[in-house]
């Protein structure tokens, strides 16, 4: 099984899965608030989903609160015209989360959650059985969150999705096939 998941491993890194592979990472700033340093994990997931260099995702060493940082990333986010859908999960672990990621038609999902170091802590979901820490780089989901995030013992589940209105859909191509009355 341990072979199988590193030919996986290497097969996707040469893109030969039919999945984009996305930049994978890792942050830069371990969280250390007694120092001034404030963790760039949330960051760093959000460079790996987008497919740029965590340098340019702005981050903060500001001591803010949750909402404070998803404002301020939001408002990055909405300059670049996208958006998040973020949802709260009850589940006891990341990999019951990760299944998930089965309904997202192949989109990374950003897990927040309470990580090895008993903090709040952010992971990227690319497939069930595919998780990448910012600190550790791919692990296993019993390694990379402990359990539900502090202090709302939920897991918040989120994707990174283009804003809506500039989507052009093309009209769907004729076929042969007659119309189903109502």
């Amino acid at each position: 099984c341990q072979r199988l998941r590193a030919w996986a491993w290497t097969e996707r890194r040469r893109g030969r899965s039919g999945v984009r592979d996305f930049k994978r990472q890792l942050q830069a700033f371990l969280h250390d608030p007694a120092r001034g340093v404030m963790g760039d994990c949330y960051r760093t997931a959000l460079a790996c989903v987008l497919g740029v260099d965590r340098d340019l995702v702005p981050h903060t060493h500001a001591d803010l609160t949750g909402q404070e940082h998803l404002d301020e990333t939001g408002a990055w986010l909405h300059s670049q015209g996208l958006r998040r859908i973020v949802i709260p999960v009850h589940a006891t672990t990341l990999e019951e989360v990760a299944t998930i990621h089965t309904r997202s038609d192949g989109l990374p999902l950003i897990v927040t959650g309470c990580g090895p170091r008993h903090t709040n802590h952010v992971v990227v979901v690319y497939g069930p059985h595919d998780i990448w820490c910012p600190i550790l780089g791919e692990v296993a989901p019993e390694v990379a969150l402990l359990g539900p995030a502090r202090p709302t013992d939920y897991f918040w589940a989120e994707w990174i999705v283009k804003k809506p209105g500039n989507i052009k859909i093309a009209a769907p191509a004729q076929t042969d096939e007659p119309e189903l009355p109502l």
